[in-house]
């Protein structure tokens, strides 16, 4: 799992998705090698686990999702601008 994070980052995974990825591979890691689960053990901990994996789905998909959404709703034309300029731009970083 901290090699699959690892490979995220060089692709521009954004820092706060990062921490929370961390904090549920590490947590996870510590409830599972013993070799039990036990729900009674801190379910404060469980919450904080459920809220973290909340977080990445709506920062990775949810929000990503919307803001395609909406993009889509920007005229056609305005839409090729954007697209040209961007075109632009990376051809001059290249």
């Amino acid at each position: 799992m901290d090699s699959m994070i690892r490979q995220l980052v060089r692709k521009g995974l954004p820092k706060e998705v990062e921490k929370a990825l961390d904090n549920l591979r590490v947590i996870g890691n510590e409830a599972v090698h013993p070799g039990t689960i036990d729900i009674k053990d801190n379910a404060n901990v469980a919450f904080a686990l459920f809220r973290l994996l909340n977080f990445v789905v709506d920062r990775m998909i949810t929000q990503l999702k919307e803001i395609d959404e909406i993009y889509e709703l920007l005229p056609e034309g305005k839409r090729k601008g954007i697209e040209q300029r961007n075109t632009i731009v990376t051809s001059k970083q290249g």
